[in-house]
C-alpha cells in the first residue's frame, strides 16, 4: 500500500482525478494541483456504491465528516482552489510553478537522511491508525499482511 511505505509520495496532479485517480492520490502523502486545470470527485455514491480504496476513509481523515460526505454524496466536480480549502490536497499552484515546486520540494525531501523520513512517516501514520480505531472493521483502512 502507497500510504504505508516507508518511501515519501508526491502527487503532482495537472488534471481531472476521479474515483480510483482521486483514491490514488489521496493514498499518496502530499498533494499538489494546478490551480488552472485540476479537477478532483468521487461519483460512486451516485452509482450506489461506497467509494473503493478508501476514499471514504482518506476524505473523512483530511476534511472532516461534513464536508467529507458533501464531497461523496454531491458526486460534484471539484476545482484545486477548492479542494485546497477542504484539505483534499496540500495546495494549488499556478501550473507554470507547479513543476519546479513540487521537483524543488521531492529534492529537498531526498537531500535528508532516509531513516528520519522513515521515522516521520511512521509517526505520522501511526497517529492515523489510532484515528481509526473507533471506526467499525469494514471501514476501517486495510494494512499491509492484515488480507
Amino acid at each position: 500500500y502507497l500510504s504505508a511505505s516507508p518511501l515519501v509520495s508526491i502527487a503532482q496532479i495537472e488534471g481531472r482525478v476521479r474515483a480510483a485517480g482521486s483514491e490514488f492520490v489521496l493514498a499518496c502523502d502530499m498533494r499538489f494541483a494546478a490551480r488552472e486545470s485540476a479537477i478532483f470527485g468521487q461519483f460512486e455514491p451516485s452509482l450506489g456504491v461506497i467509494p473503493g480504496g478508501g476514499a471514504a476513509q482518506h476524505l473523512t481523515r483530511l476534511m472532516g465528516r461534513a464536508r467529507a460526505l458533501e464531497v461523496m454524496l454531491s458526486a460534484e466536480d471539484y476545482a484545486a482552489d477548492l479542494a485546497e480549502r477542504y484539505g483534499w490536497i496540500n495546495r494549488a499552484l499556478p501550473a507554470e510553478a507547479l513543476d519546479d515546486f513540487v521537483s524543488s520540494l521531492a529534492r529537498r525531501i531526498a537531500s535528508f537522511p532516509a531513516a528520519g523520513r522513515a521515522v516521520v512517516k511512521e509517526a505520522s501514520q501511526r497517529h492515523c491508525a489510532r484515528s481509526h480505531r473507533g471506526l467499525p472493521p469494514r471501514f476501517r483502512p486495510v494494512r499491509r499482511g492484515s488480507r
